[in-house]
């Protein structure tokens, strides 16, 4: 085993050089909840002008740019479709510079809905065992006017998370999980609406309180495998090593990782990381492929 080892790096490690492309960029995104999301979003990125290239990663909800393009044009494309977009540093995502709030967000609607389901449970149960026991009208109207004011913070509140970027889906001729999702809450709090201001009995307050509360906890566990997932990779991004030593012009030197370059000769030694893809050009060793075999 030699103590030093040179290989030739192919593409950078952001995947792209400076005379390639004119820029490159993060971006975080919003409302990515599958892969069709992930197609969606490549599609509308490479039909921008001037972007050579775009890769979608669900897992950390980031699409990575190369090109000439214009920022406000980019965001403001994404942001119609119902992907809400934000330029983010490499730096930043690493050391969590983005604040969590959409999670945040989500936990509260998630904490509203339940508690309001579990109480609209507790009269709905009251007034169907009062219909075979003779409640009293009053009473039992009472109990609706609780419901349809209890309900309706928690559709609007809660059911907001789905409507608006359904909405925006929706107005870029585009049809996303939140679609279907938000026409479901929408067809049975209208129905319900119209059965209370018609004194009907078929109020369904209870159910759509349920069942915004069941998607939030859905989407909220979704939230944490994500993060979980993020956290993961994050982990595997820390064993690249922050700066190389190369060799340029027969002298050694040592330089960031995001300015290694195609071409570039990397000199290791025993212990040292490999920063990128290459070939051995001189010299011989044993690594450590655990972290990159599968």
């Amino acid at each position: 085993m030699t103590c030093c080892t040179a290989v030739v790096s192919p593409p950078s490690p952001t995947g792209v050089t400076a005379c390639d492309v004119g820029q490159e960029a993060l971006l975080a995104l919003d409302n990515l909840h599958c892969i069709n999301c992930v197609g969606k979003v490549e599609a509308l990125l490479r039909n921008l002008p001037g972007i050579e290239s775009a890769r979608v990663n669900l897992s950390r909800r980031q699409a990575r740019i190369n090109g000439v393009f214009s920022s406000e044009l980019v965001l403001e494309t994404l942001d119609q479709a119902g992907f809400p977009a934000r330029w983010v540093s490499d730096q930043q995502e690493r050391r969590g510079g983005l604040a969590r709030t959409s999670e945040r967000a989500l936990l509260l609607k998630m904490g509203v809905a339940g508690g309001v389901a579990m109480n609209l449970m507790l009269l709905s149960a009251s007034s169907y065992l009062g219909q075979f026991q003779g409640m009293d009208p009053a009473l039992r109207r009472l109990f609706e006017i609780l419901s349809f004011v209890l309900a309706t913070p928690v559709v609007l509140f809660g059911g907001r998370h789905f409507a608006e970027p359904a909405w925006k889906a929706l107005r870029g001729g585009r049809i996303t999980i939140d679609v279907p999702i938000t026409l479901g809450i929408v067809a049975t709090f209208g129905l319900s609406v119209a059965s209370f201001f018609a004194e009907g009995t078929h109020q369904y307050f209870d159910s759509v309180t349920m069942f915004v509360f069941v998607l939030l906890l859905g989407r909220y566990l979704q939230e944490l495998g994500m993060g979980q997932v993020r956290n993961s990779l994050d982990l595997l991004l820390g064993l690249r090593p922050e700066r190389v030593r190369v060799l340029r012009c027969g002298a050694e030197e040592t330089i960031a990782l995001k300015d290694l370059r195609i071409g570039d000769v990397v000199l290791l030694r025993t212990g040292d990381a490999i920063p990128g893809d290459g070939r051995v050009i001189s010299g011989e060793a044993e690594v450590d492929q655990s972290t990159i075999d599968w």
